[in-house]
């Protein structure tokens, strides 16, 4: 029959006695409203005078535990914790088990393009198998503190058992198995950068595919599960392409100077996969600023710019993959871009921006 622990009264819950009446008739205390008593933070005179021992140890006797709204943890116990097993009055240890399941085997079938060393074939064939399994429990228990010594949290005016199941064990029974095949009908060859990633999975009885990280939208059929083998046979269709991110680090700049003229040399590496396409770019000159009285901290100042909603266009020439860009004129000082690019309304990669490191400084 113990109180609900409140640790946020400090009291241990308990009635004060005074039937929640106050005896200084709500006149001020004149202490400024602050309360000497030890629920400032256990500073106040009287908090020197509250009772509190160590924390007990496990006296070796059996005590009932609760009936039920006991917490389980499916992490194992940890002994640092002053954590207990407990034993019922026959000194036995207290257990659960949980129920039978199965686990969930996976298999990634990866595939790609030429650069990519992968490979790209039309049939995977891959083995699986699910074993049951159930988790044992054991019941523990340990000695929480309330009302504690802010100086020496190991003191305590009231200790009070908490319980809790922890995994012990897990147990597996038999394995089931399957292989599974995977079939491309009507393959398209993968562009040389491109990667796929299929996952297959199996779960006692369930065969299924997850498209993890697809080229085309495939149409899925299957799977035809063939008990008597053991076999489950799945087919991929490939439909569209899925635009996925363009390939930043392949598309490069260095600024040079001619006269008073800034330009930039733009390089694609994919110039032979993109031809014909818009190729598109923001930039923005930027000057070398030493600190001085007016800038302190010598923030480089902005000279020109084009956005992105204004963007250089280049139409991609596979003839060509380095393209000069001229900028504008600029005086005496030293120079250098920010800048990025986007491959816009291509058939082969989404169109957003990809920002891509400063160019190299040029001293005009």
């Amino acid at each position: 029959d113990r109180p609900t622990p409140d640790p946020d009264r400090g009291d241990g819950g308990r009635d004060r006695g005074d039937g929640g009446r106050r005896d200084d008739g709500g006149r001020d205390r004149g202490d400024g409203g602050r309360r000497d008593d030890g629920a400032n933070g256990g500073r106040g005179d009287n908090d020197r005078a509250v009772p509190r021992r160590p924390r007990p140890g496990d006296d070796g006797q059996w005590h009932e535990r609760p009936g039920s709204g006991i917490d389980r943890h499916r992490g194992r116990v940890d002994t640092a914790g002053y954590w207990h097993v407990y034993r019922d009055r026959w000194g036995r240890i207290e257990e659960e088990y949980g129920p039978w399941e199965r686990e969930v085997s996976q298999r990634d079938v990866r595939r790609g393009g030429a650069e990519t060393g992968l490979g790209q074939s039309a049939f995977y064939s891959t083995a699986l198998d699910s074993r049951a399994y159930r988790e044992r429990y054991v019941l523990y228990w340990r000695w929480l503190g309330y009302d504690c010594d802010p100086r020496d949290s190991s003191r305590c005016a009231r200790w009070v058992r908490q319980w809790r199941w922890f995994l012990e064990d897990v147990y597996h029974g038999p394995a089931e198995f399957m292989t599974v095949e995977l079939r491309f009908n009507g393959d398209q060859p993968l562009l040389p950068w491109e990667r796929e990633r299929f996952s297959l999975r199996f779960d006692g009885a369930r065969v299924w595919l997850d498209l993890e990280d697809a080229a085309f939208r495939y149409a899925v059929s299957g799977p035809v599960v063939d008990y008597g083998r053991g076999v489950a046979t799945i087919e991929l269709t490939p439909g569209s392409r899925i635009l996925r991110s363009a390939e930043a680090g392949k598309v490069n700049a260095r600024l040079e100077s001619e006269g008073k003229l800034l330009r930039l040399l733009v390089d694609d590496a994919r110039a032979v996969w993109y031809a014909g396409e818009t190729l598109e770019l923001r930039w923005t000159v930027m000057k070398v600023e030493r600190p001085s009285w007016r800038n302190p901290f010598g923030k480089d100042k902005k000279i020109a710019q084009r956005d992105e909603t204004q963007p250089v266009r280049l139409v991609v020439d596979a003839t060509r993959p380095q393209t000069a860009v001229d900028l504008i004129p600029v005086d005496g000082g030293e120079y250098y871009v920010k800048w990025g690019f986007r491959r816009a309304a291509s058939r082969l990669s989404s169109g957003e921006w990809h920002g891509r490191p400063d160019t190299n400084k040029v001293q005009r």
